[in-house]
C-alpha cells in the first residue's frame, strides 16, 4: 500500500485511536482503511465495482460457502469493522442473513458514513421483508453466551470471527469454554471461521498451535488454512477452519489425510495434526479436570470475570 491520507480521526473510542485513512493498493486502484491504534483493521476499494474484498483471508473466508448449505445461510460475523466482508456477503449472495455483532457503535457509525454500510443498508429495505441484516452493538463474549435479544437460543451456518484488539484476537474467544459456546451456538453440520495472525512454523506457531489444540476439545476437525505464500515461520493471517462435518470446504479438497494438502488453485491446508508443544487455553486458572492434555504441554491461563 501507498502512503495514508488520514480522512477522520477518532482519538479515544472503546478500543482506542480510530483512523479512517485512504491509499492506493500496488496497482493504483484507491483504497479505504480503518486503523485501530495503528493496526489495520478493515478495507474496501473505493469507486466501483463495489464491493470487492480486499484482504486475502476474507477471500478465504468464502470458501465456507463451498460446502452443501441450506437455501436460507444464517450467518454470524463476530467483529464488524468497516463492514467489507459482511458486505461482500450481503451483496453477492442474496441466501445469506447475517447477524453482525461489534461492540463499539463508534465503529458502526464509521462503516456507514466512510465505509458503504449505508449503501448495504438502502439495498436491503428495497428488499421484500424483513432485512437480512442485523447489526448488534455487544460483546462478542457475551453474545456467545446470552444470544439475540429476541432469540436467545438462536444458532448459525456459519460463524465468523474477525474480532482484533490490538493486533490478536481477544483471549475471551480463543479459550476451551468459548470453543463449547461457539459449537453450541452452530446448526448440526456448521462450521466455525477464524482469522488468526500467527506463523506456521517455529516459535511464533505457538499460536495457532494452541488454537487448534483448544478448538479439537470442542469440534471433531480443525483445520488451518494459510492466505498467503511465503515464509511459514513469518506472523500473517491464517484462517482456522473447526467443524463436526467431515467436507466442510467441498468435495474438491481432500481434508482428512496426513501432511500438507494443496487445493485446485494452489492453496496449502496446512495439517498440524503432528504439532508437539500444544496447549489447551482455558478461561480460569487450572483446566476442567477432564481436560485431555498432551504430555509436558504448558496451559496457557487467563484469569475471566
Amino acid at each position: 500500500m501507498l502512503p495514508f491520507k488520514t480522512v477522520e480521526r477518532v482519538p479515544d473510542s472503546l478500543f482506542g485511536e480510530l483512523r479512517v485513512c485512504n491509499t492506493c493498493d500496488a496497482g493504483g486502484r484507491p483504497v479505504r482503511l480503518l486503523l485501530v491504534d495503528g493496526s489495520w483493521q478493515s478495507a474496501t476499494y473505493v469507486g466501483d465495482p463495489w464491493p470487492e474484498l480486499v484482504f486475502s483471508y476474507h477471500k478465504t473466508f468464502c470458501m465456507a460457502f463451498a460446502q452443501e448449505l441450506p437455501a436460507q445461510i444464517r450467518c454470524l460475523m463476530l467483529g464488524g469493522g468497516g463492514y467489507g466482508f459482511p458486505s461482500y456477503l450481503l451483496c453477492r449472495r442474496s441466501d445469506v442473513w447475517l447477524d453482525v455483532v461489534e461492540a463499539d457503535p463508534v465503529v458502526i457509525d464509521l462503516a456507514r458514513r466512510h465505509f458503504g454500510l449505508d449503501r448495504v443498508e438502502r439495498m436491503l429495505a428495497r428488499e421484500a421483508g424483513p432485512s437480512r441484516l442485523r447489526s448488534l452493538i455487544c460483546d462478542a463474549r457475551d453474545f456467545l453466551e446470552l444470544g439475540a435479544p429476541d432469540d436467545p437460543q438462536v444458532r448459525y451456518d456459519l460463524i465468523f470471527n474477525d474480532c482484533f484488539a490490538r493486533d490478536s484476537t481477544p483471549a475471551s474467544l480463543l479459550t476451551r469454554e468459548a470453543a463449547l459456546l461457539l459449537r453450541a451456538r452452530l446448526r448440526p453440520g456448521g462450521a466455525y471461521l477464524a482469522n488468526v495472525v500467527s506463523a506456521l512454523e517455529g516459535p511464533r506457531s505457538q499460536l495457532v498451535r494452541d488454537v487448534r489444540c483448544t478448538l479439537l476439545t470442542a469440534f471433531e476437525r480443525v483445520w488451518v488454512i494459510p492466505c498467503e505464500a511465503g515464509d511459514r515461520r513469518r506472523e500473517d493471517n491464517l484462517v482456522v477452519v473447526a467443524s463436526d462435518a467431515p467436507l466442510l470446504l467441498g468435495e474438491t479438497y481432500d481434508l482428512d489425510g496426513p501432511g500438507s494438502f494443496r487445493a485446485p488453485e494452489g492453496r496449502v491446508l496446512f495439517d498440524l495434526n503432528a504439532a508437539a508443544g500444544t496447549s489447551s487455553l482455558f478461561d480460569h486458572a487450572a483446566p476442567p479436570p477432564e481436560a485431555d492434555m498432551a504430555d509436558g504441554a504448558a496451559i496457557l491461563r487467563r484469569e475471566h470475570p
